[in-house]
């Protein structure tokens, strides 16, 4: 279990929403490398599995191992451990080991690339702009954070866009970009 812990945010310690009081913006994910239980006690096995045949980039039809722990209408990270190819899409059909997907998939996915739901989508909605933030992963920092388990949030005005610094091209991610804010 992992999770990420943030710094600087306006806590609202009146309320709660999960695990930690307030809007402490805190998930935690288990191992989307787990397909079997060891232990008899503890949380289930969680709801990964591996494409049983190869995907190509615009199929929207997966072939699956345990397909049908799945539920239609549910976002899923497929390619999982495939730094390059990894994408969320959402389930609309389940049958007999296969899940049909709302978009045609972006990328390939080769036998035994992971599904998993064990994934965090985090968006954050800053009412205020309280000046630097920063995250680290709330488990093992005495090994985690050597590595890079740390990262940062920077908040930019709505409606601003994010540019490849070179070409000028509009991108969504990337170590380096040029901010075009619509604010001046």
């Amino acid at each position: 279990k992992i999770n990420t812990h943030f710094h600087f945010l306006q806590f609202d310690n009146q309320a709660s929403d999960g695990v930690t009081s307030g809007f402490s913006y805190e998930q935690s994910v288990r191992p989307f490398t787990q397909f079997k239980k060891e232990v008899k006690k503890g949380l289930p096995v969680p709801m990964n599995a591996k494409v049983t045949k190869a995907a190509k980039k615009g199929d929207k039809v997966v072939s699956v191992s345990n397909a049908e722990q799945y539920h239609v209408g549910i976002p899923i990270l497929i390619g999982a451990d495939n730094v390059k190819g990894n994408e969320v899409q959402r389930i609309v059909k389940i049958e007999k080991g296969k899940l049909t997907l709302a978009q045609p998939l972006k990328h390939d996915h080769p036998v035994d690339d992971i599904l998993t739901v064990e994934f965090t989508r985090q968006r954050f909605w800053a009412d205020a702009d309280v000046g630097s933030v920063f995250w680290h992963d709330h488990a093992f920092g005495g090994t985690t954070w050597p590595h890079g388990a740390v990262g940062t949030i920077i908040i930019e005005p709505f409606g601003s866009t994010w540019h490849d610094p070179k070409t000028g091209a509009p991108i969504r991610t990337g170590p380096v970009a040029d901010i075009h804010a619509t604010e001046r």
